[in-house]
């Protein structure tokens, strides 16, 4: 039987998986939200410190003495190199000589032994060992290399024997959730920012720009203004309970006998606080940070934030000018002697530049905004400005006309966003494509099986068309 009638209609229900530089979304095709979140980060022991085990198993947790709250048993997974810690819940429990490391770098897999392991685990206990009757479908960033693509498959069919699989392009999975197959999708992550220019749902590989300008160097700002305001950021593990008076401030009681944890550990810890603050607090304004404070400075309106320790701080204005990085690189204390780096407006309008001229317009009818930055109240709107500013040639779609330019190729359009202001639908829109994608029965035919893996190698992955 081929491929397309093994799998054809409704009867394919593939596992899902997209991993993000946040966090790692999994679930099943058909589904309108992922059924399962792991942060796209892990714990790691190295084998010196452990007793000879391999796979997946439940052991005592060793947190339970300083945590007497918590389960007394904690799903933990043994690779070749070390133990590894995925589950949610247990990387809260601080233990010594836990490492804290990232699940990707740049939005690409590097540790493979880690990789193989957390598959096991998702397998495992996400989808109970499901994966050798499902095809299998993974999100990729468009720069993703040859050879890890390669590797992933092998990895797929060589350990798992998984019976189909199949590679899709972020950016296409993106415009293709907006229902918008032609479209400039502008995705603005924790990693950075990349834009890419989509046409009939295939990414276009020479308009790709990304710049590192996203939410981990907006958390940096935060962690500096916290800094610069006399402020600790005291991570909540460290913190017991809090203790409320009456007519008098509130204050907390820390946990004792705490173990030893490693700098990686604590840095996580903090990170997490700062990820808290950043969500609650930063705002962008509609016109750069200066022009709009010094013309209506009543609009800039004071932020309280309350931190684990029971510290209450009040900021002015602060939080308004730390999101101006993302348009204004120099705002960024330890960015600004890169003067190379380019601003969202820049990467934007050179990815539209790449594109034949016959396109730009059409992609700026279709701009497609997504990722956890564009929840920042006030981002879109600031973005439309930045655009039609350095832009004179277009015209601002719905209110604001703009004459064009008498230079030669100049032309008229507007700009129209596409843009859910809902931290689930950005956060996902690439795991909703995939599961609008694989949900189609005309693309079964697309599926890459096991007979064509034998008989072709790892190199066919490299045909997937998006």
């Amino acid at each position: 039987m081929s491929l397309a009638g093994a799998y054809s209609g409704d009867d394919v229900n593939a596992l899902l998986f997209d991993p993000g530089n946040s966090t790692f979304r999994l679930g099943y095709s058909g589904d309108s939200f992922p059924k399962y979140y792991l942060p796209s980060v892990f714990g790691y022991l190295p084998n010196e410190e452990l007793e000879p085990r391999h796979g997946v198993y439940e052991s005592a947790d060793d947190g339970q003495q300083t945590l007497n709250h918590a389960p007394r048993l904690r799903q933990r997974c043994r690779g070749r190199s070390g133990e590894y810690i995925f589950d949610p819940s247990s990387l809260c429990i601080p233990r010594e000589k836990v490492e804290m490391k990232p699940l990707l770098e740049d939005g690409m897999i590097y540790d493979w032994d880690m990789f193989e392991t957390l598959m096991r685990y998702c397998f495992q206990f996400c989808f109970l060992n499901q994966h050798e009757s499902k095809p299998i479908f993974f999100t990729e960033p468009i720069w993703n290399t040859k050879e890890k693509r390669e590797q992933l498959a092998e990895l797929m069919f060589e350990t798992f024997d998984v019976p189909a699989f199949y590679l899709g392009k972020t950016a296409s999975l993106v415009a293709i959730s907006h229902e918008q197959p032609t479209s400039l999708v502008v995705d603005c992550g924790s990693s950075g920012t990349s834009v890419v220019s989509v046409m009939d749902g295939i990414p276009l590989l020479k308009t790709v720009n990304r710049t590192p300008l996203g939410g981990d160097v907006l958390t940096e700002s935060c962690h500096t203004l916290i800094k610069k305001h006399g402020g600790e950021v005291v991570p909540r593990y460290k913190v017991l309970r809090k203790v409320f008076f009456f007519l008098r401030p509130p204050r907390s009681i820390a946990r004792l006998n705490l173990p030893q944890v490693t700098q990686s550990y604590s840095d996580y810890q903090v990170k997490l606080v700062l990820e808290d603050f950043k969500h609650a607090g930063l705002r962008l304004l509609e016109k750069p940070f200066k022009e709009q404070s010094a013309s209506s400075p009543n609009k800039l309106r004071k932020f309280e934030y309350e931190f684990p320790n029971a510290v209450r701080t009040v900021f002015r204005s602060e939080h308004y000018k730390i999101p101006e990085v993302l348009f204004r690189p120099s705002y960024a204390d330890s960015l600004a002697k890169d003067l190379t780096l380019r601003s969202i407006t820049d990467v934007t309008m050179d990815t539209v530049n790449r594109s034949d001229v016959e396109l730009r317009p059409v992609l700026l009818k279709h701009l497609v905004l997504t990722g956890g930055c564009t929840l920042i109240p006030g981002f879109q709107k600031r973005f439309l400005h930045e655009l039609v500013t350095s832009c004179a040639h277009l015209q601002w779609y719905p209110d604001i006309t703009i004459k064009p330019t008498d230079n030669a190729g100049s032309f008229l359009t507007r700009i129209k966003i596409h843009h859910i202001p809902s931290f689930l639908e950005s956060t996902t829109a690439a795991y909703v494509g995939a599961s609008i994608v694989t949900s189609q029965g005309t693309f079964q035919q697309l599926w890459i099986s096991k007979e064509q893996y034998e008989e072709y190698g790892k190199q066919f992955i490299q045909t997937t068309p998006f």
